[in-house]
């Protein structure tokens, strides 16, 4: 499974640039990724794309229609649907579309509206998918279920709901799987949290910061009450626009349950920004690898980071 993060798609929300300045800057970086995109998919043959959000920059601020199916149709140009498969063929793989902030707002500011709308071109906001026999990827509209007005959470709210107890009566044969969580923004993790192995290129952790339509963390508690009801054993993120690797403690079973021998994790991969304007100089992609045994019987995923060229180091060069 590939897995594109934040291409947020250059437009006059992103720097203010109007006219000619802003034509040359999309067509910059429109250009990189569709070149990176075209590049990846024949050599690394993903049988599923995962874009994690914020697939544009001023979706949240669109109100004309026009511009919206104006953008929708760049979107696809960058990233086109239908794609040589390497061999001379041409063939449509899955996708699994993440809602991010940029794309209609964040917690009690989000737009219904434009959710609504962002539903019907990429399908809706919360979904499970299953892979082989037992994996599941679980995509969770957490930009929503921040919001304490629930006539914008409650989806995601009932999402919850609806998927803990189908997992109660329906439970994985294999004990150890556990779903895999996909969330536009990072779970919280205490300050101090450093990001592990990952490579980054400014800072060495994630920290809770908010602001205009956005907020850097899922807050405790709602990131505790994703991890003690999905119970995940690894998260993919995005919103950060770099790399970081953290280990979530999964919450102990409520008291009467049968209690885990050893204290459960969940391991959260953020992955970095598609995109060399979105203040990452090495924009990157990750590739998730999900491993299954003939009879089911064991499973286990692998991730790597795909790195992309350094555009201004190019242009530079140049």
């Amino acid at each position: 499974i590939l897995v594109v993060a934040d291409p947020q798609l250059t437009d006059a929300y992103s720097y203010g640039h109007h006219g000619v300045v802003l034509a040359v800057v999309q067509s910059l970086s429109d250009t990189y990724m569709r070149k990176a995109f075209s590049l990846l998919m024949p050599r690394l043959t993903p049988t599923s794309l995962l874009f994690l959000g914020d697939l544009f920059d001023g979706g949240r601020e669109w109100d004309d229609t026009t511009q919206w199916e104006e953008e929708h149709a760049r979107f696809r140009h960058v990233f086109p649907p239908v794609l040589d498969s390497g061999n001379g063929d041409s063939e449509e793989i899955e996708r699994i579309w993440v809602g991010g902030n940029h794309d209609y707002g964040f917690g009690n500011g989000v737009d219904t509206g434009k959710r609504l709308r962002w539903e019907r071109a990429f399908g809706p906001t919360n979904s499970v998918h299953t892979y082989g026999k037992e994996t599941r990827i679980v995509v969770l509209d957490t930009v929503s279920l921040s919001a304490s007005r629930s006539e914008i959470s409650q989806g995601s709210d009932a999402f919850l709901e609806a998927f803990t107890s189908a997992w109660s009566s329906s439970p994985p044969s294999i004990p150890t799987a556990r779903p895999i969580l996909v969330s536009h923004v990072p779970l919280y993790r205490k300050p101090g949290t450093g990001c592990g192995t990952s490579s980054r290129t400014r800072g060495g952790e994630i920290l809770m910061g908010r602001g205009y339509q956005y907020q850097d963390l899922v807050s405790s508690n709602i990131s505790q009450h994703i991890l003690s009801t999905v119970r995940p054993t690894l998260i993919l993120s995005g919103d950060d626009h770099d790399q970081c690797e953290v280990h979530h403690p999964i919450p102990k079973l409520p008291s009467g349950d049968t209690a885990p021998s050893a204290q459960e994790e969940a391991l959260e991969y953020t992955v970095g920004t598609f995109s060399f304007m979105q203040g990452n100089l090495v924009p990157s992609a990750g590739l998730l690898s999900l491993f299954e045994s003939s009879d089911g019987s064991t499973q286990s995923f692998g991730y790597s980071v795909c790195y992309l060229p350094d555009q201004l180091w190019t242009y530079v060069m140049y």
